[in-house]
């Protein structure tokens, strides 16, 4: 999970303490790409911005070497304020409203696992 609020990482921690998760969480995308270089990960949820970069092109950049993993863009903006178009080249698996953070986003991560799985079967 990459996220500049370190309420909502800590929100994420509790929300998915209970599932068969190993969160792990940074602020940047600095520390995604360190996590992505050491051990395979199936799924990364980002902030759409972050407080030093936008998190789209950090996804972009990220999953250029990890193309397997999932990824989940969680934003507190308004639909309609999307980029879309700049949503799209990053290919993500679901796109989440944060206050949606029970509900929606645990069964887009549920969705997202079982792909991850079954491409790494190909």
């Amino acid at each position: 999970m990459i996220d500049d609020d370190q309420l909502i990482l800590r929100a994420f921690s509790r929300l998915l303490k209970d599932g068969d998760y190993e969160l792990l969480t940074v602020s940047d995308g600095e520390g995604a790409l360190k996590i992505l270089n050491q051990r395979p990960v199936s799924v990364v949820i980002s902030d759409e911005i972050l407080t030093t970069e936008e998190g789209l092109p950090v996804l972009k950049t990220l999953f250029a070497n990890h193309p397997c993993a999932q990824k989940i863009i969680f934003t507190g903006w308004p639909r309609e304020t999307l980029d879309w178009d700049k949503i799209k080249a990053c290919k993500p698996f679901a796109v989440v409203a944060k206050p949606d953070i029970d509900n929606r986003l645990r069964k887009a991560i549920c969705a997202a696992i079982k792909e991850y799985e079954k491409q790494m079967t190909l």
